[in-house]
C-alpha cells in the first residue's frame, strides 16, 4: 500500500488509488448519481451490462443454458432488456455523497473517484507522474485536509490490496478497489499475485470490521469496477464472501461474474423486475 509524494491536502482521486490534484472542481455544477431501487430495496448505480445480466437472471428459465456472444444479445432482445436500460457508461461527473464524486470510467469500467478535502483548489486535470513517498499501514488514519480515511489492508487480489473507510454524514463509505463488488461479483484471481485464501480472509475481515469496538455497518460501496451501491453495502460484502467460500469449498476456479452460476440463477429467477427509470 503506497502513497505518492505529490499528494497535497486538497483533493483525493481514486483510480485503483493514485492520488492527484484537480483545478477548479468547486466551480463546476455536478448532478448526483442516479440510483435504481432493486427488488431488495437497495439503491444501486448500474452500468448497463450489469443491470442487463442481473435482470436476465430473473427471466431466463433455469433449464436453458446461460447465453454468450450473439446468443446473449438475442436473449436480451427476447426479454425486452435491450430497451429502457441504464446508460453506458455511468454519466459523469456525478456526486455520490457530500464532497465525493465519480469523475472517470474507462476500459473495463474502471471507476475513478474524487474526494474534495477542503481548501482552495490548485493543480492540473492531467495525471502527473508520481513516485512513492511512503507505504501505508493497516489501520492507519490517512488525514487529507478535512477528511480522514482509514486504511484497511485486504490482500488476496494482490498482496497490497487495500480498502479505505470514509465517514460522510454518519455513513460508512467503503472504497473497495478490487476486493468487494456489487451483488456477488468477485475480483479477478488469475493474476500471478492472487491468493484465494487471503482474499477470503479479507472479506471476513470486512464482515467483522469494528469501529470504536462496535460492529461497523457498511453503507455505501464504491468499488474499482461495475455498479456502486448507495446503501446496504453490507449485503455485498456478505454475498462476495459467500460466493468465494463456495468456490473454494468446491475446489473450482474463482468466477468473477455471478450471473451464469446455477446457485445465483436459482436465487434470482422469478424475482420482480427492477425498472431502469427508478431513481
Amino acid at each position: 500500500m503506497m502513497i505518492p509524494a505529490s499528494l497535497g491536502r486538497r483533493s483525493f482521486l481514486f483510480h485503483l488509488f493514485p492520488l492527484v490534484l484537480l483545478r477548479g472542481w468547486q466551480q463546476r455544477s455536478v448532478e448526483p448519481v442516479r440510483a435504481i431501487v432493486t427488488e431488495e430495496g437497495q439503491r444501486v448505480v448500474f452500468p448497463r451490462q450489469t443491470w442487463q445480466a442481473r435482470e436476465l437472471a430473473k427471466r431466463l428459465p433455469l433449464e436453458e443454458p446461460w447465453p454468450a456472444g450473439p446468443d446473449l444479445r438475442k436473449a436480451l432482445v427476447r426479454f425486452g432488456l435491450d430497451r429502457d436500460t441504464p446508460p453506458a457508461p455511468i454519466p459523469m461527473p456525478a456526486q455520490i455523497a457530500p464532497d465525493v464524486y465519480l469523475v472517470g470510467q474507462e476500459k473495463v469500467t474502471n471507476l475513478t473517484y474524487l474526494i474534495d478535502c477542503g481548501g482552495k483548489q490548485s493543480g492540473i486535470f492531467t495525471f502527473p507522474p508520481s513516485k512513492v513517498d511512503r507505504r501505508l499501514s493497516d489501520g492507519e488514519d490517512l488525514k487529507l485536509g478535512n477528511k480522514v480515511l482509514q486504511v484497511i489492508h485486504t490482500p488476496g487480489h494482490t498482496p497490497g490490496s487495500a480498502c479505505f473507510l470514509l465517514q460522510v454524514e454518519g455513513k460508512n463509505l467503503l472504497l473497495a478497489g478490487d476486493t468487494v463488488f456489487y451483488d456477488g461479483m468477485l475480483g479477478w484471481q488469475l493474476n500471478p499475485y492472487a491468493d484465494n485464501q487471503r482474499y477470503l480472509a479479507s472479506l471476513e475481515k470486512l464482515l467483522k470490521f469494528t469501529l470504536d469496538l462496535a460492529p461497523a455497518r457498511w453503507d455505501v460501496l464504491l468499488p474499482g469496477h461495475g455498479a456502486m451501491a448507495m446503501d446496504k453495502a453490507y449485503l455485498d460484502v456478505q454475498k462476495d464472501r459467500h460466493m468465494l467460500a463456495g468456490d473454494l469449498a468446491a475446489a473450482r476456479d474463482v468466477v468473477v461474474t455471478p450471473h451464469s452460476r446455477p446457485e445465483y440463477r436459482k436465487r434470482m429467477f422469478g424475482r420482480p423486475a427492477t425498472k431502469a427509470g427508478q431513481g
